[in-house]
């Protein structure tokens, strides 16, 4: 399963539109589509990432390995200390190089 699909799941799991989804991330609804489209013409961008964690509370590894929960809980948000943080966004912004690199040898390969 991708991220696209599983943002579709998000969408689904939040009971909203995908332009109220597009809209809260103050992105066109035609770039949520590139990212849920079957041929992925684009992915979120870490500061989109970041957005969707910050305004619906989701596990942003799941979002994007499939691993975990969907929902991060939010007792453990308060615990959270300056260094976590900083790790969690270098890990977000390496998992991002990640798929951003593998998007463009899907793209090679479906081309």
């Amino acid at each position: 399963m991708s991220v696209g699909n599983r943002l579709s799941l998000l969408i689904k799991e939040l009971k909203i539109s995908k332009k109220s989804f597009a809209d809260a991330l103050n992105i066109s609804p035609g770039n949520l589509s590139d990212w849920i489209s079957p041929k992925r013409k684009s992915n979120p961008t870490t500061e989109s990432l970041t957005r969707i964690y910050e305004i619906y509370n989701i596990n942003l590894h799941w979002l994007l390995t499939g691993e975990g929960e969907m929902f991060v809980n939010k007792d453990s948000n308060a615990e959270c200390n300056k260094d976590e943080v900083r790790n969690l966004k270098k890990k977000l912004a390496d998992l991002s190089k990640k798929l951003q690199k593998e998007s463009k040898e899907i793209d090679k390969i479906v081309k």
